[in-house]
């Protein structure tokens, strides 16, 4: 048993298992040991036995791990983004009707070095269970992460992830480069799993057990090896140069057999007892005894027990659950008397599914103090119970539903509960729980022509209950369930050979006061029970995969390549069955390259925008505050035509291509008002600003603009609230306008972006100067809302830039402490920016971004010179 919990805030719990004072071989204990400890199971089959034997070969030694989430940091599903590939390794999908219960690998960790990349850069090595195919949304995973940055020492470390938990560190687990690791994941059920991470150099290893109750659900689709760029703060780390890393002894079994419980439907209806199920023409029938009268109560559903209606309510009363059966066509129920011990068979009327009555009732000679039990068989009706005083098991036949014909055999076999009878296979087979004992007994009933004679093939099972189990037959598949001894969980086992060797079992986390029923119905195994703390009637479906327990071939796997800027910067090679390789080719990062050092100055950065093929730039001048607007064809290396206009700006103006025009808006000198007009064009070259909206908008800085379907759009903050607002207008804000005032703050002006056909916005905060990136929500043209947003890792004293090209959203600012300009690129709508440049240019101002003719431009101005400089980000 697990002797310690921890509870993370999610509701996520990790439970301890015991350690061992001393190391201890896996090979050598029994399962019971392994089992206390954490360790990975020996498996059945022989196949995997050896695999497994390789992977245990060797003594270990426990810790109790010491856990720290690290917020900041996720790992999470495998999502398609374009030029942004996070994984690399194999990927291995679940085969059709089967899901992983187990996956495994070892490798040796690689020294990272920060390679080409200037800022920090990340990895992640693990393995892991889920997250690669929809609609898994989770990722069960394991391994080590780095991180590094030039003039520092790398840092190693061990962690775990259930996405969408955060990466959780394991503090007192030390690993560094050259250790070899192991990793072995185990599904122990859809809500909970193990994890076995173990040093192979070092001999230390860690085992625990991973529940969420909540929102998570361990599908087991896919399996994964895999070298990963991990998110830090938002953004998609760069990956650092780790040479390559060898994995080797990878394993994967599926599951076969009972994977959940699901789809439960808690009923309106109550009972002190467990209910009972049948299916007849593919409607399954739901039958118990009322709480305070003990009258007999009978539902139907047609959607495989997602809803019951249809209640009939009996005068017929038992002081213990009934039991249901399809027999020849009609639907059967048999009981118990409450104020003598006989017991009852009668048919169950029907109008179409309807039950409406319980008719043509036999009350037989024979007692029980429990309800009985039926089983249809080759047409005829079997029915057992257990004697009043001496506890006996009993068995009997009848060709009239019990009327008149019974033929009967009273066992040597005793029970302190109610047996259960099941038709399997074209036999009749019968369970039960031991008088002295809590085990549960599994066994044929033998038949001379329709007359039971005995009971045999007795099948004793390592599980115990403290009352009688249910089964039912699938697919030639036998069923069994139960509750537990100590702790009222719902167990599932199947077995294709009565229970005697093959068993697989399912323990849920539902809990029952009472034994549970089965059903098999429309190819589907239902389930019903009470509650514990409650007379609540459940409903639920059992999962089931099918198929063989087999290891996995990573021949016949998905690999995938590490990408950065649609540059491969790590891939896999498939060396064997069972390794691969996955090596370091390269860091592709963004650069700024090729700068045109203007002869215009500024005391804030400038604007830029792209009409027609040409390069457009505005400023305000550095004495005069007059705003400036020059072209250009070669990016202001040669070429440039300039315009000075007599508007005045006490803040840095802003430019937009606008249905074919250049539209330009700035705010007063001597006022806070706001104004947009048109850029006159001889040609490309700039000769006058007309067409002037003065707005009763103000602000203390200047606006933004952006054209998305026709529509430009205008962003700023409020006078004395910092308030971003967004409007709307379809005609260059002389008349018509539609303003949104939202909640977001800003000590600095805003910027927009038409994007992919969606209007995002970029701001900083005004207590801190954490940049953020949202949606527009808009409404036909007018904007509802500010939505979607996400709050970077990166800070900035100012506004940072956005631009779209190529279906990137990419975002610049100049750094908090150091004026550096960086560049970062979102490949999914801006949820995520990653491929981070650092770059060596500097300013003291907010730099300007552009899509022109198939390059991205940036403009800034100097930190220590007015001077405004333009170049171009390649990648």
């Amino acid at each position: 048993m697990a002797d310690k919990t921890i509870v993370f805030p999610s509701g996520v719990t990790v439970t301890l298992f015991p350690t061992p004072p001393e190391a201890v071989n896996p090979l050598t204990i029994d399962e019971e040991a392994r089992l206390r400890f954490g360790l990975p199971r020996r498996p059945s089959d022989p196949a995997s036995v050896a695999q497994w034997e390789k992977l245990m070969g060797q003594p270990v030694r426990l810790i109790e791990p010491v856990f720290r989430r690290n917020p900041h940091r996720i790992h999470g599903p495998l999502l398609p983004k374009d030029g942004e590939t996070p994984w690399s390794g194999a990927i291995i999908p679940a085969p059709f009707g089967s899901t992983f219960e187990s996956a495994s690998g070892q490798w040796i960790i690689p020294a990272v070095t920060p390679g080409t990349a200037s800022g920090e850069c990340d990895i992640a090595v693990w393995v892991g269970i889920d997250g690669a195919f929809l609609p898994s949304a989770d990722v069960f995973q394991a391994g080590i992460g780095a991180t590094v940055a030039n003039g520092q020492a790398a840092i190693y470390f061990a962690w775990w992830e259930w996405y969408p938990e955060p990466e959780v560190q394991i503090v007192n687990f030390p690993v560094a480069p050259g250790h070899g690791m192991l990793c072995q994941l185990t599904v122990t059920s859809n809500r909970s799993g193990n994890i076995f991470l173990r040093n192979l150099t070092t001999g230390q290893a860690a085992a625990f057990q991973i529940t969420d109750p909540n929102t998570t659900a361990l599908l087991g689709n896919s399996a994964e090896w895999i070298v990963e760029r991990p998110t830090v703060n938002n953004v998609i780390s760069i990956l650092p140069d780790y040479g390559r890393v060898d994995f080797s002894n990878v394993a994967a079994a599926t599951h076969v057999g009972i994977t959940g419980i699901t789809n439960a439907v808690i009923l309106r209806e109550t009972s002190p007892d467990s209910p009972t199920l049948a299916s007849l023409n593919g409607v399954v029938y739901l039958s118990w005894r009322g709480v305070d009268n003990n009258l007999l109560s009978i539902a139907c559903s047609t959607d495989n027990g997602l809803s019951f209606g249809q209640k009939y309510i009996s005068t017929e009363t038992s002081s213990d659950s009934p039991v249901l059966c399809a027999h020849n066509g009609k639907l059967m129920i048999a009981w118990k008397g409450v104020d003598n011990t006989k017991l009852s068979v009668a048919t169950v009327a029907l109008a179409g599914t309807a039950p409406t009555g319980i008719v043509n009732k036999a009350i037989l000679n024979e007692t029980s103090p429990d309800g009985p039990t039926l089983a249809s068989l080759n047409g005829v009706l079997y029915m057992s119970w257990r004697g009043v005083d001496n506890n006996l098991l009993s068995v009997a036949s009848s060709t009239d539903s019990f009327h008149q014909n019974e033929q009967k055999f009273v066992s040597t076999e005793t029970s302190s509960d109610a047996p259960v009878l099941c038709a399997h296979n074209g036999n009749l087979v019968i369970a039960w729980k031991g008088v002295d004992n809590t085990k549960l007994s599994v066994a044929s009933v033998a038949l001379s022509g329709n007359a039971p004679t005995g009971i045999v093939n007795k099948a004793i099972s390592k599980e115990t209950s403290p009352d009688g189990p249910t089964l039912a037959s699938l697919n030639g598949v036998l069923y069994m369930s139960w509750r537990g001894v100590d702790n009222n969980l719902l167990s599932v086992a199947s077995s294709t050979d009565n229970f005697h060797q093959n068993e697989q079992k399912f323990v849920s986390t539902e809990t029952t006061s009472d034994a549970p029923v089965l059903c098999a119905n429309n190819g589907s195994l239902i389930i019903a029970w009470k509650g514990v703390d409650n007379t609540s009637l459940t409903v639920a479906t059992v999962n089931e995969a099918g198929g063989a327990l087999q290891p996995i071939d990573l021949r016949s796997s998905t690999t995938r390549a590490i990408e950065e800027q649609g540059a491969i910067v790590s891939t896999p090679t498939i060396d064997s069955p069972t390794s691969l390789t996955c090596t370091y080719t390269g860091a592709h990062l963004p650069s700024i390259v090729d700068p045109a050092i203007s002869k215009e100055t500024s005391p804030d950065g400038p604007t830029l925008a792209s009409l027609n093929g040409v390069l457009y730039m505005s400023w305000r001048g550095v004495d005069n505050n007059l705003l400036s607007v020059a072209s250009s064809t070669d990016n202001f290396h040669q070429t440039e035509q300039k315009f000075v206009s007599t508007e005045t700006s006490s803040d840095a103006p802003v430019l937009c291509a606008h249905n074919g025009t250049l539209m330009i808006a700035w705010k007063g000198v001597d006022n806070t008002k706001l104004s947009v007009a048109t850029v006159a064009l001889a040609g490309n070259a700039p000769t006058g600003i007309v067409n002037k909206a003065i707005l009763n908008e103000t602000s203390p800085d200047g606006p933004t603009l952006a054209s998305l379907n026709g529509v430009l759009y205008m962003s700023w903050r409020g006078v004395d609230n910092n308030l971003l607002s967004v409007a709307s207008s379809t005609d260059n804000f002389h008349q018509n306008e539609q303003k949104f005032v939202s909640t977001e703050t800003s000590s600095d002006a805003p910027v927009l972006c038409a994007h992919n056909g969606n209007l995002f916005i970029a701001w900083k905060g005004v207590d801190n100067a954490q940049l953020s990136v949202a949606m527009v929500a808009l409404a036909g043209n007018a904007v509802t809302g500010i939505v979607n947003k996400v709050i970077l890792g990166e800070t900035s004293l100012d506004r940072p830039a956005l631009a779209s090209m190529a279906d990137q959203l990419i975002l610049s600012w100049r750094g908090l402490v150091n004026n550096q300009l960086s560049v970062a690129i979102s490949n999914d709508q801006g949820r995520t920016f990653g491929d981070k440049l650092i770059s060596t240019e500097t300013s003291s101002d907010a730099p300007a971004l552009c899509a022109n003719s198939g390059s991205l431009v940036i403009a800034w101005k100097g930190v220590d010179n007015t001077k405004l400089t333009v170049a171009t980000v390649v990648s």
